[in-house]
């Protein structure tokens, strides 16, 4: 499947199996299981990635948050565009020509993808201008003043987001 979608990736037309010399593929229920246990891991690994939101306790200082999130929103998209890539694209479309639907819903609708990045998109567009660091750095009354006012200006960000 790997080298037969990188014929795929300079292609934008619909994916034919047969032109693809992958037709005889979609009675080898072999060949089908063991997609369907990849596509299943993959489901596994995302719904690790998309519960973290849900079950995420507070980090210690406000730059560990914020780089939480910075890298939870940086992992979601990553997902996104593995899942967007010709070989993810190609390997979904033989398990549904072989009605093996229930493995490609399950990756389409069931791994909470939508809801996980809607949350962290959320949370990190706030996040994205907190002056975090600039209270981390503050060495005296004047910074830690500068500060805290800084922090209290972004707040109406929340009402946005």
């Amino acid at each position: 499947l790997q080298s037969t979608s990188v014929e795929l990736s300079s292609s934008t037309s619909k994916i034919s199996l047969e032109e693809l010399n992958l037709a005889q593929y979609l009675t080898n229920d072999t060949f089908l299981n063991e997609v369907q246990t990849k596509v299943n891991s993959w489901i596994a690994q995302i719904r690790k990635v998309t519960t973290l939101p849900s079950t995420h306790t507070f980090s210690q200082t406000d730059i560990d948050e914020v780089a939480y999130w910075s890298n939870l929103h940086s992992a979601l998209a990553h997902i996104r565009e593995e899942l967007s890539k010709p070989s993810t694209v190609l390997t979904l479309t033989l398990l549904k020509s072989a009605k093996r639907f229930v493995t490609t819903i399950a990756l389409e609708n069931n791994t909470g993808l939508d809801a996980a990045e809607s949350i962290v998109n959320d949370v990190h567009q706030f996040l994205k201008g907190y002056p975090a660091h600039k209270l981390a750095s503050a060495g005296d009354w004047d910074h830690i003043t500068s500060a805290l006012e800084s922090i209290f200006d972004h707040l109406p960000k929340v009402r946005q987001s």
